[in-house]
């Protein structure tokens, strides 16, 4: 049995094999039913990894029952969140009078950690007048005067517990907090300092101390150091489930949950209502649907009912619409499966009908295509739940209502992004880091039929254009007609700009309207010119001193250039 105890720790230890080490415990202690280290390590096993305490009580009592002399064992029952306050005390006390060697080989170990243990629970269970506080406080002296590096999980390695600076922090924080002796608070705290300063708790208590006192400048520096620290999780701590994100009881190692939960999403748009240039509100109307594989209740590893991914009546899960300057939550309902269903997907689903914002960009007007976007996020970490673009359900977009005549939706395209929150949790497993969001986000994308529209704002440019063109038609000795027409053109092309950019709001990027109507004013000018130079005869230009030969040349240069604009 000793054999199989030590292969046993092996795949506990090093290979993480916990269900294979359950199974050797227990054979180990059916071939020696009077075996300490077997219960005691299995009692371990069921607290750590399995998540059932109880369990760990009743083979931490039978090791004890085998051997009342193990102190090691006491020790165990000392740590148990089963049995009373009373009942913790005298077993701790029991370990710190036998001696508690944890390898079983006759070595026995420090006992800082037992102290520890006994302050922590006075300070949350039993303290009431200062004195209980001072005698709280010398047992977390205790801790350090007896602290030594040792192996406190048996796993061959010096372990970085923490158990030392933590002893200082909470003498602070007892000075600080229950005897109001801030000064004798900052001493403790600057010892905590010294073996680690990169400590968020340390840093806020130091702000407090130095708030209270009075040093204001100082408080506001160990505020923003703390505020720029990540938490960190220490070899040996302890985290159950419920103090991991997202908070309950799930074990990712013993439940057949697979994370994160993958939801696909579809839009479906109804109406579009007042979307027009000069105006950055419109109204939209869609309905939103979830498909996702998990159901909205499962049994976890004890046999209980989990109901946490039931988006229907888990808040925490609702998603948001997120607009241009506002974002709303909205909730879901839980539809079942699909009256003809393919995919096995749980379907939750919604409407939006609000006013939406809308940034436009018109540097291609009138040719311009617009992207509406409508955002879905899910307030919890990617860790937990991913959004993704359904493939089977697509979204759509045939029946939409409300839409001003020239305008139409060519498609609609997802991405999910992410986006980074301010709040720091303990993720599994055990790593401290800011929330993660996902966010399903739908691009709308919107284009023009611009060809009435182009013929309509820019006829008045082409036609002034036009009227100096024809200049070329008119004899060059009538040169005041000539004149007359050309400049009357430039009027023309001003008064159409002002039409133009009436229809437009106020943008400070160069659209391709303006680009057309300033390049109608330079055709404008160069006939003129021409016209001038056609008059003077000190000027010798050959080519275009002819009429036909100028009509030709500015022709085909309004045609390129404006050809150039709208394909470019």
């Amino acid at each position: 049995h000793e054999i199989l105890f030590n292969r046993t720790q092996l795949k506990r230890i090093e290979f993480k094999k916990i269900n294979s080490a359950l199974e050797d415990y227990n054979l180990a202690i059916e071939l020696n039913k009077s075996f300490v280290k077997a219960y005691y390590f299995r009692s371990i096993l069921y607290q750590r990894n399995f998540k059932n305490p109880s369990k760990a009580l009743e083979n931490t009592k039978k090791s004890i029952e085998l051997d009342p002399n193990c102190g090691a064992c006491w020790m165990n029952l000392g740590y148990s969140n089963q049995i009373s306050v009373e009942e913790q005390f005298f077993a701790l006390e029991k370990a710190l009078e036998l001696g508690v060697d944890i390898d079983f080989n006759g070595m026995f170990e420090t006992s800082y950690y037992i102290y520890n243990r006994i302050a922590y629970i006075r300070v949350l269970s039993t303290d009431s007048t200062d004195g209980d506080y001072i005698e709280t406080i010398n047992y977390y002296q205790k801790s350090i005067d007896n602290y030594e590096e040792m192996d406190v999980d048996g796993d061959g390695e010096y372990d970085n517990s923490g158990y030392l600076e933590n002893s200082y922090y909470m003498q602070a924080n007892i000075y600080l907090e229950l005897l109001n002796q801030p000064n004798k608070a900052l001493e403790r705290i600057n010892k905590a300092f010294e073996i680690n300063p990169s400590n968020i708790d340390f840093h806020v208590i130091k702000s407090k101390i130095f708030y209270k006192i009075g040093e204001i400048d100082k408080a506001i520096k160990s505020y923003n150091t703390s505020k720029k620290i990540k938490p960190k999780l220490y070899y040996n701590d302890y985290l159950n489930n419920n103090s991991i994100y997202p908070y309950i009881d799930l074990d990712r190692d013993l439940d057949s949950i697979k994370l994160p939960i993958d939801i696909k999403v579809k839009i479906d748009i109804n109406n579009i209502l007042g979307l027009k240039t000069r105006s950055n509100q419109f109204f939209m109307s869609l309905d939103y649907s979830f498909y996702t594989q998990q159901g909205p209740a499962f049994l976890n590893h004890k046999k209980d009912t989990i109901d946490f991914f039931d988006f229907e009546k888990n808040s925490r899960i609702n998603p948001i619409f997120i607009n241009s300057d506002r974002t709303e939550k909205t909730s879901l309902s839980y539809f079942g499966f699909d009256n003809v269903n393919i995919t096995d997907d749980h379907i939750y689903y919604n409407t939006v009908k609000t006013d939406f914002f809308h940034n436009w960009d018109l540097k291609d007007y009138p040719f311009d295509k617009q992207n509406l976007q409508f955002e879905i996020k899910a307030e919890i970490d990617t860790s937990i739940v991913r959004l993704s673009e359904s493939k089977f359900y697509k979204s759509s977009f045939k029946k939409v209502n409300g839409l001003i005549k020239g305008y139409k939706i060519d498609s609609i395209k997802f991405k999910e992004r992410f986006e980074v929150q301010n709040n720091v949790n303990t993720f599994y497993p055990g790593i401290n880091r800011e929330d993660v969001y996902s966010i399903a986000s739908f691009n709308v994308q919107i284009s023009r039929s611009g060809g009435w529209l182009f013929l309509k704002l820019f006829l008045g440019s082409y036609l002034a254009f036009l009227i100096s063109w024809i200049v070329f038609f008119i004899p060059a000795k009538e040169f005041g007609s000539r004149i007359s027409l050309a400049v009357g053109g430039i009027f023309g092309a001003i008064g159409n700009r002002y039409f133009v950019d009436s229809s437009l709001p106020v943008v400070q990027v160069l659209t391709k309207a303006d680009i057309i109507n300033n390049l109608i004013l330079f055709l404008l000018i160069l006939n003129i010119l021409i016209v001038i130079f056609q008059k003077n005869k000190r000027y010798n230009i050959k080519f275009l001193g002819k009429n036909k030969n100028a009509m030709i040349f500015t022709g085909i240069l309004f045609l390129v250039l404006n050809f150039l604009i709208i394909l470019i």
